[in-house]
């Protein structure tokens, strides 16, 4: 289901959430979107049934996939409630369209070195597969995030220790913006003095 978006303000996406308490305070912080990570490897990792267990009212559900089958998102997204899936490299743009192109969130990484034509070409080929865009950003690539033509509604995600919030959203204007592992005190756990203060700076 596709989420709209209408102020000026970006949208929150708080991802990690691994148990009911801290989903209760991202939503309480205003967050439109929860991430549920889905990756055996990764310590912020919760089970399709945990998942489903954590309520989140009106807020929209993602969950983040990582070398994932397109069998098995379509399968943990049935059991673990979800309306969006976050799916990377791992997946083409016919497995987007078996999970259904409006529930996908096409995840980019803008890592040192990487060129601006490489995520162009990756934007324009996902266009009609996807509902929006997540970036993931090196702190020190701001400039070349701003050169980047968006044709979808894009999140973008950077480590707020290595980057200056303000600058990213002057300089970028996402439509959203991704609370990680930056304003966490533990995988998984969120701190609400951390989500809290960036969600300030949003306002400024």
């Amino acid at each position: 289901m596709k989420l709209e978006h209408t102020s000026n303000k970006p949208f929150i996406k708080v991802t990690g959430q691994a148990n009911a308490g801290f989903a209760d305070c991202a939503m309480a912080f205003g967050a439109r979107m929860l991430g549920f990570v889905f990756d055996r490897l990764n310590p912020r990792s919760i089970s399709p049934e945990r998942a489903a267990g954590i309520p989140s009212c009106n807020i929209q559900r993602v969950g983040i996939f990582h070398e994932s089958r397109a069998e098995e998102v379509i399968a943990v997204m049935q059991r673990a409630r979800l309306d969006f899936a976050q799916v990377a490299d791992g997946l083409s743009t016919k497995d987007a369209e078996r999970i259904g192109a409006r529930r996908v969130i096409r995840e980019l990484r803008m890592e040192h070195g990487t060129s601006i034509s490489y995520i162009q070409m990756q934007i324009d080929e996902w266009a009609e597969h996807c509902s929006f865009f997540l970036l993931v950003v090196d702190g020190g690539e701001v400039e070349k995030v701003a050169a980047l033509q968006f044709n979808k509604p894009w999140i973008l995600s950077v480590d707020k220790e290595k980057a200056d919030m303000q600058e990213m959203l002057r300089n970028c204007r996402p439509d959203g913006v991704e609370l990680a592992d930056s304003v966490e005190i533990a995988p998984g756990i969120q701190d609400a003095g951390k989500i809290l203060q960036v969600i300030h700076e949003l306002g400024k």
